[in-house]
């Protein structure tokens, strides 16, 4: 498979691969020297208590963020793996959290090559992805896997798209499953995208062994696992969008364990917000797959992510990465327009300085609805594949022209 689509100009592969390069270099100093994060903190107290108490126990514990183990049985093993590369090189286990995502950025960009539509912009496209600011913030520093998740999700998404046996592309989707819950997100598009009975079956069966193989033991040791972290985890509520403005227009919420689980009115809130979002999500899966002529799978997971963005009740800032690589299918505006008022809000969020600071928020507010630009611009891309406006056009002229000969 060649990395570069063949149409770009040489000068323009080497400007790709020199950004590719230089971005993932930045990530990997980061990785090793920046200060420690929350997120690395929290995986390095999993690590501890899964070595003094046993990995089963974690599911049971908080840490000092108040923080549960909200992450699919199979990451247990990851987390013990980078553990053993700590003891063995002496590297941080910041380093180990950070290199993961980071050199999955390489493979998605990879794919993401592949999976665009030819366009005059895509190479600004590939090079704001190949070099992206939200990625070098949240996959070299941050400390989180949700880059990782996403390189599987797309793998998923190029496997079904180039025509590979589908058991393979279960098999991607399990892995992403597997690092954590949430591209279960994508399963009403995956759902309805693929033609057949025969295809939805053999998907999910390889999809769920790799996630069933990936969570033995535990899911005999601890059976409700898997449904109470899934239905149970809401991620931090009120920080973010949609339940910010409820914050501001009834006031601030309590919580059982914060900032986790607000109760009260704001828990109704969230509850209500949760199943809009997953009713849009099947929904929109079942208009964007209800014409012959199918919307890219590529650009349907994009319309997906963006609206879970904006309607979301919970949220992490680990969250805005899911979106880098598929909002490249939309037009290059709106792509800019979401890496740049993205990267702001990090940039105004990260020093503690500003934490909370009258400035954040509006950057806060004007990523969020960089989120619904996002959506509008991804759905308008699906809208323009299923109902073709040349396609209506050119019929309208066959039957103009069928009339005319009746004539």
């Amino acid at each position: 498979m060649e990395i570069f689509p063949k149409y770009l100009k040489s000068d323009q592969r080497k400007i790709l691969a020199t950004l590719l390069i230089l971005g993932t270099f930045i990530k990997l100093y980061l990785a090793l020297f920046s200060p420690t994060s929350a997120d690395a903190n929290a995986f390095a107290e999993f690590l501890e208590h899964s070595r003094q108490f046993g990995s089963s126990s974690l599911y049971e514990f908080r840490g000092s963020y108040n923080n549960i183990f909200n992450f699919p049985p199979a990451m247990i093993y990851v987390i013990k793996l980078l553990g053993n590369l700590v003891d063995v090189t002496g590297l941080p286990l910041k380093f180990w959290l950070r290199l993961l995502p980071s050199l999955a950025d390489v493979g998605t960009f990879i794919l993401v090559c592949g999976l665009l539509r030819p366009k005059r912009s895509q190479f600004y496209a590939l090079a704001l992805l190949a070099f992206c600011p939200i990625s070098i913030f949240i996959n070299g520093y941050e400390g989180n896997v949700d880059g990782l998740m996403m390189f599987f999700v797309v793998l998923s998404v190029w496997l079904v798209t180039r025509e590979k046996p589908v058991w393979t592309a279960g098999i991607a989707f399990g892995l992403s499953i597997s690092v954590k819950y949430v591209p279960v997100m994508f399963v009403p598009v995956f759902f309805f995208y693929l033609p057949n009975w025969k295809d939805r079956i053999q998907f999910f069966i390889a999809c769920g062994l790799v996630f069933l193989m990936g969570a033995f033991p535990f899911l005999i040791q601890k059976p409700n696992i898997v449904t109470a972290v899934l239905l149970g985890y809401g991620s931090i509520y009120g920080v973010w969008g949609l339940s910010n403005v409820i914050i501001n227009l009834i006031g601030m919420p309590q919580f059982l364990h914060p900032p986790y689980d607000p109760i009260g009115t704001h828990a109704i809130v969230s509850a209500i917000l949760k199943y809009l979002t997953f009713g849009l999500i099947c929904a929109l899966s079942v208009w964007m797959n209800s014409n012959k002529k199918k919307p890219d799978l590529f650009i349907q997971c994009g319309v997906v992510v963006a609206l879970f963005l904006f309607v979301t009740p919970g949220f992490g800032i680990q969250y805005l990465v899911w979106l880098v690589p598929l909002v490249t299918a939309a037009r290059l505006g709106i792509n800019l327009t979401y890496v740049g008022m993205t990267t702001i809000y990090l940039i105004l969020k990260g020093p503690d300085v500003f934490s909370g600071s009258t400035s954040e928020s509006i950057a806060m507010y004007g990523c969020w609805i960089s989120t619904l630009i996002a959506f509008l611009g991804l759905w308008y891309c699906a809208r323009e594949v299923a109902f073709d406006p040349r396609d209506w056009k050119g019929k309208k002229r066959r039957i103009a022209g069928k009339e005319n000969r009746i004539a």
